[in-house]
Parts: C-alpha cells; structure tokens; sequence
C-alpha cells in the first residue's frame, strides 16, 4: 500500500486500522515441523511428575479458560472496561491481545516499545496523561523473557490504572517461574505454546475475590472426548521427510502490495462464543503429566543453538541472544536485515516461520520494522537435532542466497 494511504490512516486514528500481509497469493507450503508442540513428550505417571502445579504458588489458584485471550477478555470485564473505558496495550502485537478488547467495543490505546521489546515509558505516561479513560494497561513478557515491570508498575499507581501481565509466551507455573505475575493485578498464560494440549488459557488475580466471581462454563463431554481424540491423533502423525528437496517456486517476492490497509474488527481467531468457556480437563492432565525439568532443559538447549548459529551470519540479527538462567523460552526471534527476500524463501522451503505481520497502526518505530523483520522461530522441546540441523541449514541457505 501506498505511503500516503498509511500517513492518512494514522491520522485518522491508529486504533481503527490494522495492516495485514496477505500471504494467499503466493501459495505457501504448510510448515514441515510444527510451530508449537503437538506430540506426547516425556509423559509422566501421577505419582512421577514433577509437581507443575506446585511451582508457582499463584498458578493452583488460576481460572482455566480454553484460550489466554478469553483470559484477558474476563479481566478487562472485571476491570470495566468497555465503550466509556480503555486499554492500553503495545505497538507490537499479535492481534489476539487487542480482541478481547475490541469485543467490550473499547477504545484503544498503543504505547511504544524500545528496540529490546521492553515499554517505552515516556510513551506510556505522554498516553496515560492524554486519555484520562484508560482503565489497564498489559504488558507482555516477550518470548518467555522476563522484565522487571517495576517502573511501569509505578506509573500504573500514579496514574490510577491497574496493570495486566501478559505470560502468554511464559512456562507461567514451571519451575523458575515465580518471577511472572509479580507486578499484575492480572496476568494470562497460555500453556499450549509449552504443553502438547489441545487448548488452555489461564488467569490469575492478585486479589481472590477478582477470580472468586468468575465461572467458568464446562466445555462438555463431546468436547473432552474431541480433545483426547485430537492428542491421539497428533501421536499417529509421521514424522515429516525433511530430506526431501523443496517444490521449485517462481521468484515471486511478496511486497508491499501484499499488504492491505483494514477497519479495526476481531481477527479471524477470535470466537466471541467461547468466552467463559473452560479449557478441557485433558488439558490439565497432559499439562500435570509433563516432565517440565525436562521440557526446561530441552527449549533452552534449541534456544542456544539458534544462538550459536547466527551470531556470525550476515543478513540477521539475534533479538534477544543472553538467555538467562531463570528463561524458558517461547520461541526464537531473530531479525533480518532483508526480510522481503529471506522470509519468502524461507516460506517456500516449508520452515516454520512466525511473524506478526497484521498490526494495528502505530507511530512506533520498532514495531513497525519488527512487522515484517522480525521472525519467530520454533523451539520447543519437540524439535530433535536432525530438526534443528535442517532448520539451521535451510536459514543458513536462504541468507547466503539473498
């Protein structure tokens, strides 16, 4: 899309307008590993495992709904916000931070956020001054990095709105994780980026009597039976030939024509019908049966491999490279200096990619160059070496070819 067109919505209001790349175009292959964990991983009998449930003293205490963005939605209703009350929230998203928001038809806010991904605070307070109808502000722990949101915190406390911790890329309740959910009023996680379940999405409160009213519906036998069925099957699946040569594809480079300007509106994985819905008790049990020292030890082991790889290759930049002692991570961001070449590319050759590439307009610079710069790449305890390998070659091979 045009410059122009961009400068013009922004003018009009950034809250209104999302910039979506539409990958349809270009016929991408499905991703040949899985991007979050599908299969049984170092299950454990009751009476082994390693206390999940324990590690956190918050998380035995948490609401469980079937996704975290029916987390926050159930927050920002205890919080009251709605058509008179806003929501602050970051420049760079994924699009399911802003539903739940745009479901209570609230006005929105965007702060701005620095280079490392951390809140800019002189955005946050020059917001908060502005729009005095702001009622919450989330912040995210980014990748399963944590921040000290003390700052922050303090100026939620000056400006008299509560603030919200978004753990949704945290093991929010592993081991080591105590550190999530210190600052909040609130705070979400979502266990299917760790555990192989087929849904889950948690809420904790800083105060028992903000949970004690909240209810949440049983999704139902026929549900439960779906999700046992789907883990079933997810373990029949084989494991993909990655060996094999990739399709030859025209050089069809997406651009900016692939990008289209849209009115604010809940994405496409937002499901107003499952609000107040409960996650599956085999959720639970798969989450409670995981070997979580184990699950730990292997993401961060992934993690420092997508580390050593590409600290000395040209064309990318590690977001985040020093993975403290107490992180589990979510997934691997790396930045590329030529995301328009090195993305298709890598699309084509089926690896799994992630980005956030439908955003809500903004004056922030970071989130507007992470948009299409920044992929997020898979980690998790899943992947075994010849995975990694083939990932890291096929990077390696996009990279030297653009």
């Amino acid at each position: 899309m045009q410059q122009s067109e961009m400068q013009a919505a922004l003018e009009s209001g950034f809250d209104q307008q999302f910039l979506r790349f539409e990958p349809g175009a270009f016929d991408f292959p499905s991703p040949r590993l899985p991007v979050t964990p599908r299969r049984a991983w170092q299950l454990l009998p009751h009476r082994a495992r390693p206390g999940f449930r324990t590690a956190h003293a918050g998380a035995d205490g948490a609401l469980f709904f079937t996704r975290a963005r029916y987390a926050l939605f159930e927050a920002l209703r205890c919080l009251g916000v709605g058509p008179n009350a806003g929501f602050l929230a970051p420049s760079y998203h994924c699009r399911t931070m802003l539903d739940p928001a745009i479901a209570l038809a609230a006005p929105l806010y965007l702060y701005e956020v620095l280079p490392d991904l951390t809140p800019d605070l002189a955005s946050v307070e020059k917001t908060l001054q502005a729009q005095p109808q702001i009622r919450c502000v989330l912040v995210p722990h980014y990748f399963g990095f944590v921040r000290d949101l003390s700052a922050i915190k303090a100026l939620c406390e000056q400006y008299g709105v509560d603030l919200i911790e978004d753990c949704s890329h945290a093991l929010f309740g592993g081991e080591r994780q105590a550190q999530f959910g210190r600052w909040g009023r609130f705070a979400i996680a979502s266990p299917p980026k760790f555990f192989p379940c087929a849904d889950g999405g948690l809420l904790w409160g800083s105060r028992p009597e903000d949970l004690h009213v909240l209810r949440p519906a049983h999704p139902g036998l026929k549900a439960e039976l779906r999700g046992v069925w789907q883990f079933m099957q997810n373990q029949r699946q084989p494991a993909p030939p990655l060996s094999a040569a990739a399709t030859a594809a025209p050089e069809n480079v997406p651009a900016a024509s692939a990008d289209r300007l849209l009115p604010r509106g809940l994405s496409h994985d937002y499901n107003p019908a499952l609000q107040g819905q409960a996650g599956l008790a085999w959720s639970r049990a798969v989450m409670h049966m995981t070997d979580v020292p184990q699950l730990v030890e292997a993401r961060r082991r992934n993690y420092k491999r997508w580390v050593d790889a590409t600290s000395s290759l040209a064309g990318c930049v590690p977001l985040l490279p020093t993975l403290a002692p107490e992180t589990v991570p979510y997934m691997f961001p790396l930045r590329l200096l030529a995301p328009e070449t090195v993305f298709f590319r890598l699309k084509r050759q089926g690896l799994p990619v992630w980005r956030w590439d439908d955003l809500a307009l903004s004056h922030c610079r970071s989130a507007t160059q992470y948009r299409l710069e920044l992929l997020h790449l898979p980690c998790h305890q899943e992947l075994q070496d010849q995975h990694m390998d083939w990932m890291l070659k096929t990077l390696q091979q996009a990279l030297n070819n653009s």
